[in-house]
Formats: structure tokens, C-alpha cells, sequence
């Protein structure tokens, strides 16, 4: 995603030039001149909307312990011209190829953006993240719902934008993400819920498992009418409740995968859930053959080892190598449960807990 690679080109410490120039006082101003870019088809307009150099070097500076790495790279980078010159021409290439991509997805709908009208949107706080820049740099970060109207068609349409940003009372990013003929949010996750299923069932090689329930089971997801199926038989769940550093809560559930090799179980899956954030996030696993487990993110990763029902180990930040120490007790977990968390897998990952 754009701004997550903004993000962690900037943790890298190479900068923006100060040709970037984005802070907004407020969200509306932002929503407002991320709809004028789309109106008047401008990525440059698009890009101009992410943090300048000057923000993101006093982000660190102010906040960041003097005698951290980060710290201490940033003094070093600050003069770095041929860095500004590298970071501001991969930050303009990013944002103006997430810009063209998205209008490429707009071209079904047949949209004439110079006629649209801003109706409304609304804002919903997303994960923090961990490490430097997400818990203490940019806390606050949105996903927004954008409502306009085409004035030709008179037809609504919702588009969302991930990882809003808002820093020091000003407002800055989001990256375009997904549209449809929807005039509420609700309709528009309605939309994106089915077309997610669609796609997941289209690389499975299921066509329809809407007409019958037949296709689907607690213990294996399957084609019927396919020998050779590439859906997963899971053969176990385990659910794990603990904390890093002893303080923050986490919660883990793993699921086992039966495949072709001699252990019969050949591959993992997870879903994870840091502190107060609401959603369960997807989780890349692996086993090395010494039982050391790796379980990572976008955010980061933990390496773990399992002795007697509980996991112990690390997490590390993608970002500035932030480090907690992590300690995760098996856990009894209700039905219910098992299948909220098999419908994430299903659905593709991040999606907040039900009461």
C-alpha cells in the first residue's frame, strides 16, 4: 500500500525533498483536495497531499530518544541531497501509479469525474501499528468513506481511502483503495464483501456457493465437483491469550493445514490481535526444523518457540525494530469464536471482533 511504503521508506530514513508540501488543517480540507484530484485527474495534486520533508525530520527529531538509531541516522541523512532527490522521485512514482490505477478501476462505472460532486464521508480510526513512527509519530491514521455524485448519471458512488494520517493537528495521505455504486457505507461493504468472496471462490475454482451450503464445512473448505481441490483441510485450531512485555494483551489463533509431506501437516495460518486495536489481522506463519516459529505481518514479526502450550519469544516492528517480549498461553475457545475467525480467513483477513 502507498502510504505503508511511505511509511517504511521513511523508518528507512531516506527522506522526501522539500518539494512535498501537504499539510491540511483538517479533514475536510484533505477529503476536499483528494476529490479535486480526482476531479481534474492530477497525481501530482495527489501526491502533494503526503508528509514533506520538514514534517516527517521533526516527527523523529522531536519524538524519537536522541541516542536511538533513528535519531542519530536522521542527523546524519538530514543534508543528504541525493536522498531527497531518490526518496521524492520514488514517492511521485508510487503515488502516481496508485493514482492511474485506481481511476483504471473506476472505468467500469464509466464515471465522468469533471461533473462529480462531493456528498459526504465519514472517517473510522484504524490499527496504530507498532514500533516509533506508528505509536508515537503517527497514531492517529483513518480509513475514510467518500460519497460523490456523478451529476451526469445522477448515479452515487463510495470509494474508500486507507491510512489517513493526522499529526500535530494537521492531516495528510491516504491511499485510493476501492469503488462502488453505493450511497451509504454500509452498501458499500455489502459490495466489497461479495466481490471479495467472488474473487476468493474464483481462485479456489468454486463458480457459485451462494446456491448451496454444500461447499463449505468447519473442517475442510472444498469444491465438490473438483478431485484435485486447492482449498485447505484444516486439521486443528489453537487459540493463544497473552502479552507483550507482560502489558499489552494479544491475542493469536493459529490454524494447521494438511498437505502432502511426511508430518501430514505442512502449513500454518494465523490471525493476531495487538492491545486495544479492533481488528484481527492475518498472519504469514512458518516452522524451521529446529521448532522455531516465525509469524509475520506488514506491521512485523514474532519468532516464537512452543513448549508445553504456551509460546514465548519476540516481536520485532517492521519499522524502527522496536523489540517486545512475548508470552502466549493456549486458551479453550468457544465455537462461535472458531468460526468468526474461520470467516475472516475466508473473507481475506482484518475484520474487528463481534460481540
Amino acid at each position: 500500500m502507498l502510504t505503508r511504503k511511505i511509511i517504511c521508506l521513511f523508518v528507512s530514513l531516506f527522506l522526501f525533498s522539500g518539494c512535498l508540501n501537504a499539510q491540511v488543517p483538517n479533514e475536510a480540507a484533505l477529503i476536499e483536495n483528494l476529490v479535486y484530484a480526482l476531479q481534474n485527474k492530477d497525481s501530482h495534486t495527489y501526491a502533494d497531499l503526503f508528509p514533506s520533508i520538514d514534517s516527517m525530520s521533526s516527527w523523529v527529531l522531536q519524538r524519537a530518544d536522541k541516542n536511538s538509531e533513528a535519531y542519530q541516522k536522521m542527523i546524519l541523512l538530514k543534508e543528504n541531497y541525493f536522498a531527497r532527490l531518490d526518496f521524492d522521485s520514488s514517492v511521485y512514482a508510487e503515488a502516481d501509479k496508485g493514482f492511474k490505477d485506481f481511476l483504471k478501476k473506476t472505468k467500469p462505472f464509466d464515471i465522468r469525474w469533471s461533473e462529480t460532486v462531493l456528498m459526504k464521508y465519514e472517517l473510522e480510526t484504524i490499527r496504530r501499528g507498532r514500533g516509533l513512527v506508528s505509536e508515537k509519530i503517527v497514531p492517529n491514521r483513518f480509513l475514510g468513506y467518500v460519497m460523490i455524485k456523478d451529476m451526469h448519471s445522477r448515479r452515487v458512488f463510495t470509494f474508500t481511502i486507507y491510512d489517513i494520517m493526522q499529526v500535530n493537528g494537521f492531516w495528510y495521505g491516504g491511499e485510493l483503495v476501492n469503488i462502488f455504486e453505493a450511497s451509504s457505507k454500509d452498501e458499500f461493504e455489502t459490495k466489497l464483501a461479495k466481490a471479495k468472496k467472488k474473487e476468493m471462490l474464483a481462485l479456489a475454482g468454486i463458480v457459485d456457493s451462494s446456491s448451496t451450503d454444500s461447499t463449505k464445512k468447519l473442517g475442510v473448505l472444498y469444491d465438490p465437483d473438483t478431485k484435485n481441490s486447492t482449498l485447505k483441510e484444516v486439521v486443528d485450531r489453537k487459540y493463544y491469550k497473552g502479552k507483550f512485555d507482560g502489558e499489552i494483551p494479544v491475542i493469536l489463533y493459529v490454524r494447521y493445514i494438511k498437505g502432502g509431506c511426511p508430518e501430514s501437516v505442512c502449513s500454518w495460518e494465523a490471525l493476531f490481535k495487538f492491545g486495544d486495536e479492533d481488528e484481527y489481522i492475518k498472519m504469514e506463519v512458518t516452522r524451521s526444523e529446529d521448532g522455531k516459529w516465525q509469524f509475520s505481518e506488514d506491521e512485523g514479526g514474532m519468532e516464537l518457540v512452543l513448549k508445553d502450550k504456551v509460546f514465548t519469544g519476540t516481536y520485532a516492528s517492521n519499522g524502527d525494530q522496536t523489540e517486545y517480549d512475548v508470552k502466549l498461553t493456549e486458551a479453550p475457545i468457544s465455537d462461535k469464536k472458531v468460526l468468526m475467525f474461520d470467516e475472516i480467513f475466508e473473507m481475506g483477513g482484518l475484520k474487528k471482533e463481534e460481540d
